[in-house]
């Protein structure tokens, strides 16, 4: 998984693209239904991400911003 992360990572670097890291976004027991899908805690926690990227990041400049 760490190998995966770290291509991801890399390329939202590259690209200049806004990054939701889930690591840190799901952060807490609560956050998952299972090993690997989020409950709905969770699904609110990634939701929450994705509208912090839709109004905080600038768009208009390739660079990236981490959020979770």
């Amino acid at each position: 998984m760490a190998t995966f992360n770290d291509v991801i990572i890399r390329q939202a670097f590259q690209s200049g693209i806004p990054l939701i890291d889930l690591r840190l976004t799901c952060n807490e027991t609560q956050d998952y239904a299972n090993a690997i899908e989020p409950s709905s805690v969770g699904g609110e926690k990634i939701v929450n991400a994705i509208m912090n990227v839709v109004l905080e990041h600038n768009f208009q400049k390739p660079y990236t911003q981490v959020f979770y």
